[in-house]
C-alpha cells in the first residue's frame, strides 16, 4: 500500500476501511492457506478467495463515463510515456520492457519513466541497471507523494467513487497508479503483463490519460490457474470499449487468444514480435564455450541444454521424460537443465535416477556461453509467448526443439532452424530431438540459418519503432 491510496483510504469512513481490510484479509489467508491443502481442497480455497475480490458487476459501470470523452492525440515528437510492470525481475516481459526503454531512450523517441509495482530489489532488480544506465528514471509506486495530486485524491468524490467500487486486491495499485498519473500527467501509459495492464489501464482512464497501450505477453491468464482471478475478463472487456486503449501482443497466437477470451475482433490487438538486442548477446569466445562445455558434459557428444523457470507451464517434468527416454537410447548424449522456480524440488527427484548425465544447474548468470555450448537448445513449454531463450539460441547458431505453442511457431523457422513438435508431451517432443540427433548434416543447415533469420524477423529496431506507433 502506498502514500496515495493511504490518502485514500484514511478519508474513508471507519465501517468501510474495516469491511475492505476484512475483505482482503480473509481473500489473502484463503490463497495461501490453499497452497498447503489437498488438490480438491486448495481448489475451492481459490474459488472462494477469487469470489471475495470479482468486481464482474461494476467494472463496466466505473469506465462506462470514459466512453463519451474525446479521443487525445499526444503531443509533439516527444510523448511523455509512464511505462507500468510488477519488476525487473529476469523475465520474457522484463527483458523485452529493458531493450525497449533503453534503445527508445538513446533514439529519443519519448520521455521515459518506469513505475514499478513491487520494490526492484534482490533478484527483481536484475533489469535494474540496464534501464538507468539508458536515463530512464525508475521509481517504485506510491513511495513519494506530489502533494497537488495528493489532494486531489483526498477530494474528488467522483474520484473516490469509482475507487470504493474496484476490487479490495485491485485497489491498493489503482489508488496508488492514479495519483502517480495525477502528478506525473503522462500523455500514454504503458503497461505489461495482466496485472499492471489492468491496475494501470483502470488508473489511466480514471485519471484521463490520452492513450493507454496494455501489453499481453502470452496468451490469455485463463490458461495459468495459479495467476488467473475472476476479475480479470471483466475489466479486459470494460478496457476494450475504451478508445484510447490499445492492446498490444508479441504473437499472433497470443493475440488470437485474448481476442477470443475478451470477446473482441482479433484486429483490435495489434502484433510487434519481441526484438532481440542483438549487442546484449555477446558471442562468447571459443575458450569460454570449451570452458563450459567441459564443466558440464564431460566426455559426451552431444549436450542437449534447456533454460526455462521451473514452474508448471514449462512443464520441466517432460523435459526430464524426454532426456530419460533419449539417454535409453544412446550413451553419447547427456542433457543439462537450467532455471529455478517452484517444481525444483519435484525435478530434482525425477531426474535423479538419470545420473551424471543429466544435469541440473539452477539458476545461470553465463547463458550465452551455456547455449554456445550446446548442441541442441530443448524448450518444453504447454504454454508460451514468445520464449527469448530460443531467439537467443537461434542468434548463436544453435538449433532448437520446441513444441508449436503460442507464439514459439513465430519464434522458430519449423525446418529451416529448428524442429516443431505438433504437441507438447514428452512422446512428440522425443521424436522431433530424436531426428535431429540423427541427422548431423540437418544441425550444421540450421546452425548456418539460425542467425540470419532472427536478424531479419527479430530486430530490436524493428520492435522499438512498431512499438512507438502505438502511442500515435
Amino acid at each position: 500500500m502506498g502514500c496515495y491510496h493511504t490518502a485514500f483510504a484514511r478519508g474513508e469512513p471507519l465501517h468501510r476501511r474495516a469491511w475492505s481490510f476484512g475483505v482482503h484479509a480473509t481473500g489473502a489467508i484463503a490463497r495461501r492457506v490453499a497452497s498447503r491443502l489437498p488438490a480438491r481442497v486448495a481448489t475451492r480455497a481459490r474459488s472462494f478467495a477469487n469470489a471475495l475480490e470479482s468486481s464482474s458487476t461494476v467494472a463496466t459501470h466505473i469506465l462506462e463515463r470514459a466512453l463519451t470523452l474525446p479521443e487525445e492525440s499526444c503531443h509533439g515528437s516527444m510523448p511523455r510515456v509512464l511505462s507500468i510492470i510488477g519488476s525487473l525481475a529476469p523475465g520474457g516481459a522484463e527483458r523485452q520492457l529493458a531493450a525497449f526503454l533503453a534503445e527508445s531512450a538513446q533514439r529519443k523517441l519519448a520521455q521515459h519513466e518506469l513505475v514499478t509495482l513491487n520494490a526492484c530489489v534482490g533478484v527483481h532488480a536484475h533489469y535494474l541497471s540496464r534501464v538507468e544506465n539508458a536515463g530512464v528514471s525508475v521509481r517504485t509506486l506510491g513511495v513519494v507523494a506530489n502533494s497537488t495530486a495528493f489532494e486531489h485524491l483526498r477530494r474528488d468524490e467522483r474520484l473516490r467513487f469509482a475507487l470504493r467500487a474496484v476490487g479490495s486486491s485491485l485497489r491498493p495499485n489503482v489508488a496508488d497508479l492514479v495519483g502517480e498519473f495525477l502528478a506525473s500527467k503522462p500523455d500514454v501509459v504503458h503497461a505489461w503483463l495482466d496485472h499492471a495492464n489492468i491496475a494501470g489501464g483502470i488508473a489511466a482512464i480514471l485519471a484521463d490519460v490520452p492513450r493507454v497501450v496494455l501489453s499481453l505477453r502470452s496468451v490469455h491468464p485463463g490458461n495459468f490457474p495459479m495467476l488467473s482471478r475472476p476479475w480479470m475478463l471483466p475489466w479486459y472487456q470494460a478496457l476494450a470499449r475504451d478508445q484510447r486503449v490499445r492492446f498490444v501482443a508479441n504473437s499472433a497466437e497470443g493475440a488470437d487468444s485474448y481476442a477470443k477470451w475478451i470477446g473482441i475482433h482479433p484486429d483490435k490487438i495489434r502484433v510487434v514480435l519481441n526484438g532481440l538486442d542483438t549487442e546484449s548477446v555477446y558471442r562468447p569466445s571459443r575458450e569460454a564455450i570449451a570452458r563450459t562445455r567441459a564443466s558440464i558434459a564431460g566426455n559426451a557428444s552431444v549436450l542437449i541444454t534447456g533454460v526455462l523457470r521451473l514452474s508448471e507451464e514449462k512443464q520441466p517434468l517432460v523435459f526430464v521424460e524426454v532426456a530419460r527416454e533419449i539417454l535409453a537410447q544412446r550413451d553419447d548424449v547427456c542433457f543439462a537443465l537450467a532455471g529455478d522456480g517452484p517444481m525444483s524440488a519435484e525435478v530434482t527427484a525425477a531426474a535423479a535416477q538419470l545420473g551424471p548425465r543429466f544435469q541440473i544447474l539452477g539458476r545461470r548468470q553465463d547463458i550465452p556461453e551455456l547455449l554456445a555450448a550446446s548442441d541442441i537448445a530443448l524448450l518444453t513449454s504447454r504454454i508460451e509467448g514468445t520464449p527469448n531463450v530460443l531467439l537467443e539460441a537461434q542468434w548463436l547458431g544453435v538449433p532448437v526443439v520446441a513444441a508449436r505453442v503460442g507464439g514459439v511457431g513465430d519464434a522458430v523457422h519449423d525446418g529451416h532452424t529448428g524442429l516443431l513438435a505438433d504437441h507438447a508431451h514428452a512422446p512428440a517432443l522425443t521424436a522431433a530431438l530424436r531426428t535431429l540427433l540423427g541427422d548431423a548434416d540437418m544441425r550444421d543447415r540450421f546452425r548456418t540459418a539460425g542467425p540470419k533469420f532472427i536478424e531479419e524477423r527479430f530486430g530490436l529496431t524493428r520492435m522499438v519503432d512498431e512499438t512507438r506507433r502505438c502511442y500515435e
